[in-house]
């Protein structure tokens, strides 16, 4: 996944404020937001409920939730790590 300057500034000027306030750092901020979002958007893709071409329901668990256990940026991510910085 791509994020872009316009993206990351994005994030800081809409979204980071409720992750500091939580004392979170805006690293720790983003991995947080990203997770919340990535979730929401699988379980959602998961349940049928987002339109598209990757439309998945699984209908012998139809009441499941996605949860992701943990994201890390790696260094092919070095725009990332360096807007971070």
């Amino acid at each position: 996944m791509d994020i872009t300057p316009e993206g990351y500034s994005w994030y800081l000027n809409n979204v980071w404020a409720e992750y500091q306030q939580q004392g979170n750092g805006v690293a720790e901020g983003l991995k947080k937001y990203l997770i919340k979002e990535i979730e929401a958007k699988l379980t959602a893709n998961h349940k049928g409920e987002r339109e598209g071409p990757s439309k998945l329901v699984d209908d012998k668990r139809p009441g499941i939730d996605i949860k992701i256990v943990d994201i890390f940026f790696a260094y092919e991510n070095a725009k990332l790590i360096e807007l971070l910085r």
